[in-house]
C-alpha cells in the first residue's frame, strides 16, 4: 500500500465546501452522487488499497451524518479491514471511534465494546492522549445509553489521560471524570481555535489573548501549548 498517499488529504477543499456548504444538510442523495462522481474520477490514479479504505471511510461518514447507522457500520468495517494501526494512526482512530459510536447507536452494545477493546489493544506508548480521551468518551456514552456498570479495567486509561494532559479532576467517580475532561477539552480547544482565527493578522493581540489563555486554562497541556506559541512569537 502507498502509505504516503494514504496519509495525504483525500478530498480537495473545493469538494469539501460543496458537500458541507453548497449542498444543504439533508440532501443526502445529492451528496452521495457528488461523492460517486469524484471517486470515479480519481480511481485510476489511486493505490487500490488506499482507494478502498478512503472511499469506504467517506461513505461511512456520510451514512453516519444521514442517520443511516447500519450502512455506516458496513462501510467503516470495510475500510478498517485493510487498514493497520501502524499504517495511519489518526485514520485508524477515526474509523474505530466511529465503529464504536455507530454500533452503540444501533443498539449493538457488545460489538461497540469489542471495537473499544480493539482500539485500546492497538494503543502504543506515546500515542495521542486526546485520542484516548475520545475513546473514553465513547465508553461513557455507551454506559449512559445502556445504564451499564463501569468496568474498573478502564480506570487506568482515565488516569493516563488525566495525568498525561494535566487535568485537575477528581477521579473517584470515573464516569463524571470522563464527562468533565471531555467538556473542558472541548471548551478550551474551541477557545484556542478562536484565538487563531480572531488574531491571525495581529501579533500584539494574539500575544495578549495567549497570555490570558495560559493564565486561565485549567489544562496543563494547553498551558504548555500557549507558552510555546508565545515563545515562537517572541
Amino acid at each position: 500500500m502507498d502509505l504516503e498517499q494514504l496519509r495525504k488529504d483525500f478530498m480537495p477543499k473545493e469538494l469539501v465546501m460543496k458537500l458541507f456548504v453548497e449542498i444543504p444538510k439533508g440532501h443526502w442523495e445529492k451528496k452521495f452522487k457528488v461523492l460517486d462522481a469524484y471517486f470515479r474520477s480519481i480511481k485510476d490514479q489511486m493505490d487500490p488499497d488506499v482507494f478502498f479504505i478512503r472511499t469506504n471511510q467517506e461513505y461511512g461518514f456520510f451514512s453516519w451524518e444521514a442517520g443511516k447507522y447500519w450502512e455506516a457500520v458496513h462501510y467503516y468495517e470495510q475500510a478498517i479491514s485493510r487498514l493497520a494501526y501502524e499504517d495511519y494512526e489518526f485514520l485508524y482512530h477515526n474509523i474505530s471511534s466511529q465503529l464504536i459510536r455507530c454500533n452503540g447507536l444501533v443498539g449493538n452494545t457488545q460489538k461497540a465494546l469489542e471495537w473499544l477493546e480493539t482500539a485500546l489493544m492497538n494503543k502504543r506508548k506515546g500515542d495521542n492522549l486526546f485520542h484516548l480521551l475520545d475513546l473514553m468518551r465513547e465508553y461513557w456514552q455507551i454506559l449512559v445509553a445502556t445504564k451499564g456498570q463501569f468496568d474498573d479495567r478502564y480506570l487506568k486509561y482515565i488516569q493516563e489521560v488525566s495525568l498525561g494532559l494535566g487535568f485537575s479532576i477528581e477521579l473517584s467517580d470515573p464516569l463524571t471524570a470522563i464527562k468533565e475532561m471531555d467538556g473542558l477539552n472541548k471548551e478550551w480547544n474551541h477557545k484556542l481555535q478562536r484565538i487563531g482565527k480572531d488574531t491571525r493578522d495581529n501579533v500584539s493581540l494574539k500575544k495578549q489573548h495567549l497570555e490570558k489563555f495560559k493564565g486561565e486554562c485549567p489544562i496543563a497541556w494547553y498551558q504548555d501549548y500557549a507558552a510555546k506559541a508565545l515563545e515562537r512569537i517572541g
